[in-house]
């Protein structure tokens, strides 16, 4: 079995300005806690992110293929995609093959999200919220 688990503020990574010109950052204070636990070739993903400062709306949130690095944000890369097609792969199928979190926040400023795959990511990764 394999786990992985993260209770605490958001850090933003974005390369500046961030958040972009004209856009409040909604997800400055917030806090998250995710979970992963991998088993017989499954993982199952619990996302809550509460704090955010918006009155509803839905964010992408993905498994990227890189870990969080304050001092190089790219290093996220891409969206991990267990076939590693660097493109990703379109259509209806992309749901099977990459993990996807999206948050759709209430009047509160909270959200949750889960997501059950067919797979266990490998290496270190990050939950990266667009």
């Amino acid at each position: 079995m394999n786990w992985a688990y993260y209770s605490g503020e958001l850090t933003d990574y974005a390369t500046p300005p961030s958040p972009p010109v004209g856009k409040p950052d909604i997800f400055k204070g917030a806090k998250a806690s995710a979970m992963m636990i991998g088993m017989d070739g499954r993982s199952f993903f619990r996302l809550g992110v509460s704090g955010i400062d918006a009155k509803k709306g839905k964010y992408g949130v993905h498994l990227h293929q890189g870990t969080c690095n304050a001092e190089n944000p790219g290093e996220a890369g891409p969206h991990y995609n267990v076939t590693w097609d660097s493109i990703g792969l379109l259509g209806p199928d992309i749901k099977k093959t990459e993990v996807w979190l999206d948050l759709d926040v209430n009047a509160g400023g909270n959200a949750r999200s889960t997501a059950t795959v067919s797979f266990i990511p490998e290496g270190d990764r990050s939950i990266v919220l667009h």
